[in-house]
This record gives structure tokens, sequence and C-alpha cells, in this order.
């Protein structure tokens, strides 16, 4: 009997061991789980007005490198990834926090940690302003969208608020070539009178019976009645490069007839009151609103704001044709209500 007893305190010594090995592996994966959890912040990316993603910023996660032979190519895969990802996707925490204010979650996921993605035999690189493309071993600046994300949007949005008077930019400083370009292209429509060729359409305020409706206001107070006609000038751009978005903005414009014959169509700028005074003698106030809504994605992102707006938003789909819907309202001079003047009107 005493010469079994070494045995079985080994025994009972590697079994307390084992239990001990287990207990410690078991600690170990709940830390690394704790830790896992820790490192992963979790944030929400509107990809539309009605859509939201979950995002899960790893800061040790490295992304694959692209090369998609089409833009198509391109689309189908960030769509099925979409798709395949129920509304949670994980990509790297700093490059989300470089380029989320221009890109969405799905299109960072197919840039690599160099930056850079191959789209058409094109190889791009990013940064927090801008997109450059690859050209003979440089990289030149291909499209500038700036901390707000926003700059290509904003001077394509000028270029179409000037449309009537294209020469006030001959002298401007545009920040990204994309823009630019819409830019020349509407100066060389315009000096080659192709003005059917401008993506954008003019719509006026109406009567019910369709004639054109002309807006009365006051200058001062029990003062002169004056007319106005406006019109709205719906416009957008589509999407047929990689980085590259669909855009789509509402201008609004009077025409007033106090001018005579040298009256012209003028933009209102967003703080503009078409007079000070309305009919009834009530203070003016904003006098209007319009809103635009760019299709893209699973789903459409509006913007709204008093005379002029401008949305952008990636579009993933074979027709990259731009879609958008336009509305824009006016105050009634009598009453001081605001009246729906464009409905829903749809440019594709």
């Amino acid at each position: 009997m005493m010469k079994n007893q070494p045995l079985k305190l080994m025994a009972n010594w590697a079994c307390i061991a084992a239990i001990l090995l287990a207990m410690f592996m078991i600690s170990c994966e709940d830390q690394d789980e704790q830790n896992l959890s820790e490192n992963l912040q979790e944030v929400s990316y509107a990809m539309s007005d009605q859509y939201s993603v979950t995002v899960r910023l790893d800061p040790n996660l490295v992304h694959s490198s692209y090369a998609f032979k089409t833009l198509d190519e391109h689309d189908e895969y960030l769509n099925n990834l979409e798709e395949s990802s129920n509304g949670v996707i994980t990509v790297n925490k700093k490059m989300y926090e470089t380029l989320s204010h221009y890109f969405d979650p799905y299109q960072i996921a197919v840039i690599d940690n160099n930056y850079e993605i191959e789209v058409e035999g094109e190889v791009y690189k990013v940064d927090h302003e801008a997109i450059y493309k690859k050209v003979a071993n440089t990289w030149e600046l291909y499209l500038f969208y700036g901390e707000s994300g926003k700059v290509d949007l904003e001077e394509t949005a000028k270029v179409h608020e000037s449309a009537n008077n294209l020469e006030m930019l001959a002298s401007y400083n545009f920040k990204s070539p994309v823009s630019r370009r819409i830019y020349e292209r509407q100066v060389l429509n315009v000096n080659s009178g192709k003005l059917a060729d401008r993506d954008e359409i003019e719509y006026p305020l109406r009567n019910p019976d369709g004639s054109t409706k002309r807006v009365q206001y006051r200058k001062v107070n029990n003062g002169t009645i004056y007319s106005a006609e406006i019109r709205w000038r719906c416009w957008n751009e589509s999407y047929n490069k990689w980085g590259k978005k669909a855009k789509g903005g509402t201008i609004t414009e009077i025409k007033r007839m106090e001018e005579g014959t040298s009256a012209v169509w003028r933009s209102l700028s967003n703080d503009a009151k078409i007079g000070t005074y309305l009919i009834s003698g009530m203070v003016e106030g904003v006098g209007g609103r319009v809103t635009v809504k760019v299709d893209g994605g699973k789903g459409s992102s509006s913007a709204s704001n008093r005379w002029s707006v401008s949305k952008d938003k990636v579009k993933r789909e074979k027709n990259k044709s731009a879609k958008s819907t336009h509305n824009g309202e006016v105050r009634d001079s009598s009453t001081g209500e605001l009246e729906v003047g464009m409905s829903d009107i749809k440019l594709n």
C-alpha cells in the first residue's frame, strides 16, 4: 500500500495542475475577449436618411489590397459586402477616422493600409483631403474634398449657380480638378450653343392653370406693391469614375418686374428675402425653402435649405446616371403661409 502512495500523490498533483492550467487558459481567453471588446470601438454611420450601419473600429486591422477590372465590378463587390454584412462592418480605426467624412465604411474597407486602390487599371491614393491618381509613377491630384468632405460638391454647385454668368468664374481658383472640368464643360456648351446639354431643368412658379405666377411684396410697410417671377433650376451630376459621387442641387432665382427691360434672373442667396414686407404688412421672414434628394446605395439622402441647396451621394449601380428629386416652396404674400411651388420634380 505504501508503495502506491507516491504514485497517488503524483496523480493528484497532476490533476490539480491540469485544473489550474485549464483555469489559467480560460482566464487568458476571457482577458483576450475583454481586450478585444475594449479595442473595438463601435460607431454608427448613416448610409442614407433611413439607413445606418454599425462600424467596428479595429486599430490593428490590416486591409487587403484590391484591384477591380471595372467600376461595375467594384460596385457589385461593395453591394454584396453591404448586403452580407447585416448592418455591421469592421474597418481599420485610423483609416475610418481619416476618410469617413468623404468615403462610406464599405468604400474604406476595400482601400488598403497604404490608402491605395486599383480600379479600371488606374491606381488611386487617398488622404484626409483628396484623391490622387498615379500617372507615370507620380501622384496627380484627381479630386479635392477637403477637411469638410464637401469642397468638390460646393464648387460644382457654384458652377451651376453661375450658369447664367459663367464669366464670373473665369478667374476662380478651383481646388478640385473634377469641379474645374465641369466648369470647362459648361463654358464649352455655352460657347457652342449646346445649352440643352446641361444636366438641369428650369421650373417656374405656376398658377393652378399652368400659367406663370408672380409673387407680390412691399419694400416698405404699406408701400408700393411690386411683383416678381420665381423659378427653380434643378441640376445633377453623374457618378462615372471611382471616387466621384452623384450630386444634385436646387437653385432659386428671381426676376423683379420693377427692373423693366433690364430685368434678369438672379440667384437668391440663402439669407435673401423676396421683399421686406408681405402684402398683409407682415415682415416676410425667410421667404421659402428648397430640397434636393440624390439617389444612391440602398437609400437616398436629402438636404434642405432656404433658397439654394446641394447634396452628394455615392451611387453603386450599373446605371451610373444621377437621379435627383427636387422641391420648392414660397411664402404666400397675403397669408404668410408657405405654399408648394415645385413638388417632387425628378431629374435623371
